[in-house]
């Protein structure tokens, strides 16, 4: 559904505001979410303007700020006396060197030629993988590669994923897997013949996958079915590449408390949890919580990962300050709290950094001290909406 959403925004909303103006912001994709409703999806609210926001970003190269930001956690994540591991959820292209060769970039690796609507567009293709030069650094820095709808559910629950979608994201899961970085996906299925289905598929393709069956379009509730969990085992799980299955909970709202959430995920036999560290705002998982869980029901030990969006921040974060309700700060690059909680962040800031990892009571760093094995980085796409929107920008301003 987000995918749908943001295209739906770049196509549109965002030309269109340019062409006004010359300056906006842009609305996340919770935003889009909750200004498009359920099921039909409107037409994205307008976000509020903020001056000087898109001057900022004229000489940044995006996707080399979010690698470098993305080995910066790994790097400091790791300085500690215990494995700590990393999964990234998207962004699968940070693993080249260069962007593939698909339209014209400039120095920056800003397209120079629209990704949508441009038919003239070379796909991606596995002989041009080949011959594209892998980023070490990164390729070192994550543990395992994820997906986000790669088969169903990518517009919206229970939806097939666009073959075209599936296709190009499959050519990179071959290239992470010859360089024995394992690969996952989360999907949202509607019924049990879909959850069949999308096993079977992730199996053939030496894919780990978890298929959310709530139908609710989040990832907020323990599976009904399968009955079993695919490739359960007793064994003890102590690295992600012994991970053979997992569960993705990142909205817990729907258990009545914290602790029936907790209780739920202990009884459950899956390889690797990923959930939010805070159920609800300032209610986090406590040290022994964490502790709990970092065991199956049979007693095996299992890896425990706390999902982290690295390019959006919340007004119910923690370390959300009152005064920037009044007064964004600086690197808040979208202003659309009218539509959402969720804002988009300049990624590439200090001040966006020290609050990730880069203080004694960084975000990061509060959840290497409650026990976590490590982290599921989300947001990591960000690089693809700021390429689009510098674009747009160049053209509304020539």
């Amino acid at each position: 559904m987000l995918h749908r959403l943001r295209e739906t925004f770049r196509t549109h909303a965002l030309p269109a505001l340019l062409a006004a103006g010359g300056l906006c912001l842009v609305l996340s994709t919770d935003t889009l979410a909750q200004s498009a409703g359920s099921p039909g999806l409107k037409e994205p609210v307008a976000p509020k303007v903020l001056p000087g926001r898109l001057e900022a970003i004229q000489n940044i190269n995006f996707r080399e700020e979010l690698r470098s930001l993305l080995i910066d956690i790994a790097e400091r994540g790791r300085e500690g006396t215990r494995p700590f591991f990393i999964v990234a959820e998207g962004g699968e292209e940070l693993l080249l060197r260069q962007p593939p060769p698909d339209r014209p970039r400039d120095d920056n690796g800003v397209p120079v030629v629209p990704l949508f609507g441009d038919k003239t567009m070379r796909p991606v293709d596995r002989i041009m993988l080949d011959n594209v030069q892998i980023h070490k650094g990164y390729q070192r820095a994550i543990d395992a590669l994820s997906f986000d709808a790669l088969f169903y559910g990518y517009e919206e629950s229970g939806s097939p994923t666009p073959e075209k979608v599936t296709n190009h994201r499959l050519l990179f899961a071959d290239k992470y897997k010859q360089l024995r970085i394992p690969v996952w996906t989360s999907d949202l299925v509607d019924t049990e013949q879909q959850a069949e289905a999308f096993y079977n598929r992730a199996e053939a393709l030496d894919i780990i996958g978890f298929a959310n069956t709530s139908g609710s379009g989040f990832f907020d509730a323990i599976p009904e079915y399968p009955r079993r969990i695919p490739d359960a085992n007793a064994a003890n799980i102590d690295s992600i590449s012994k991970v053979k299955n997992f569960i993705k909970i990142t909205d817990s709202s729907a258990f009545e408390s914290k602790e029936r959430f907790v209780q739920a995920m202990q009884g459950t036999n899956y390889d690797a949890i990923v959930v939010d560290v805070f159920h609800g705002r300032g209610n986090p998982l406590t040290a022994d919580e964490v502790e709990s869980l970092k065991y199956k029901r049979l007693g095996a030990t299992r890896i425990v990962l706390a999902r982290v969006d690295v390019s959006r921040i919340s007004d119910q974060a923690y370390f959300w300050k009152e005064e920037w309700s009044d007064a964004l700060p600086p690197w808040v690059f979208d202003s659309s709290k009218d539509n959402s909680s969720f804002l988009d962040v300049m990624f590439w800031s200090p001040e966006w950094r020290e609050i990730l990892f880069g203080r004694t009571d960084s975000y990061i760093g509060g959840i290497y001290l409650l026990g976590f094995d490590g982290i599921y980085l989300t947001g990591l796409d960000a690089y693809e909406k700021y390429e689009d929107i510098l674009y747009r920008f160049r053209i509304a301003n020539q």
